[in-house]
């Protein structure tokens, strides 16, 4: 199985969180970086892809006529409406009603909606564009269009108070989407917030996400890895082949690559061996909540301290996060990277 990931990092405005490669660009830009894309896509007539993800950036804020020349750039290679899960990301306040026509004229069977909040003072604190009826408002649109399979992000921790994020929850399990991913806000060097030494609280972050859990688990949610929960059968395959170590071809700046056990972007390659990479390995296996993954004898001494500290347990042959280390699981995964604990 192989991904195809195509980025395009084009926004209206940053978020005040967001050090991801994205930035503002004129339609003559835009249009030359599309035209640069399709050359890149010509070169892969003969890859089997199995699933298709654009993500950004703001795919949704591209012009029709943008999203169509990309469209039919892909067909050539590969009718969209074939691949296995075509995935299409999105924000509320540029996905227009010719937009998701246009989506589902081209076969897309999943669409992402970045609503982070489902509260107007908080939207405006994390510098989004949208407010909350825009968010029910594309949902709807969306259903109406023949477009059902819709992922739905929500973040934790965004300078609001815990009724405020509970109030979010439930207007996400409302609307009832196939799929919802729920981050823990995260201030990284390069966006405003840290520009501003403006930084979440790690214990509120941590008390929205394990309410998130419980709610969702309760609304039907299954919480099959670290940030994402679905409805029985709809999980991203795009996503858990990047879990299960598959392969993948990035398109587009700052977009990378996995083939042949080698990870790659523009004139920078890696390719992990040994150790280092039966650690990698078992970091990917373990982000899968409901499956595990099998431990490696390499790390045994590593896997024995978890189980003790009971960050990790094991049943029939495969080692999980507890409950209690899927919200601190980067405090397992040091074990597992350079420099090894002695």
């Amino acid at each position: 199985m192989i991904g195809l990931y195509i980025h395009i990092p084009f926004c209206k405005k940053k978020c005040n969180y967001c050090s991801f490669y994205s930035f503002v660009a004129p339609a003559k830009v835009q249009t030359k970086y599309i035209n640069k894309l399709i050359k890149d896509l010509q070169k892969h007539k003969k890859t089997k892809f199995s699933t298709l993800y654009i993500g950004g950036g703001t795919p949704s804020l591209l012009s029709e006529k943008q999203l169509e020349k990309l469209f039919l750039a892909i067909d050539k290679i590969k009718k969209i409406k074939t691949f296995k899960e075509s995935t299409f990301e999105s924000n509320p306040e540029s996905l227009t009603i010719n937009k998701i026509k246009l989506l589902k004229r081209f076969g897309f069977n999943r669409i992402t909606l970045g609503a982070q909040s489902f509260d107007n003072k908080t939207l405006k604190t994390i510098g989004r564009l949208h407010t909350s009826s825009k968010i029910s408002q594309v949902f709807n649109n969306l259903k109406k269009h023949g477009l059902t399979n819709i992922n739905l992000d929500l973040m934790a921790g965004c300078f609001e108070d815990f009724e405020t994020f509970k109030h979010s929850l439930s207007q996400i399990i409302k609307l009832s989407p196939s799929h919802i991913s729920v981050y823990g806000l995260s201030v990284e060097e390069g966006c405003y917030f840290f520009n501003k030494k403006q930084f979440p609280e790690e214990s509120f972050t941590l008390k929205c996400l394990l309410e998130a859990k419980k709610q969702l688990q309760k609304a039907g949610y299954i919480h099959y890895e670290i940030s994402n929960y679905c409805k029985k059968g709809k999980e991203s395959l795009h996503n858990i082949n990047y879990w299960k170590n598959g392969e993948y071809i990035g398109l587009g700046d700052g977009a990378t690559s996995y083939i042949n056990g080698t990870r790659f972007q523009d004139r920078f390659s890696e390719k992990l061996t040994g150790k280092e990479k039966q650690g990698e390995n078992l970091m990917l296996g373990l982000r899968m909540l409901t499956t595990g993954t099998k431990p490696i004898k390499t790390f045994e001494k590593e896997i024995r301290e978890l189980k003790k500290l009971k960050l990790i347990e094991q049943k029939v042959g495969k080692i999980k996060l507890t409950p209690k280390a899927i919200f601190v699981s980067n405090q397992v995964f040091e074990y597992f990277v350079k420099p090894f604990k002695d």
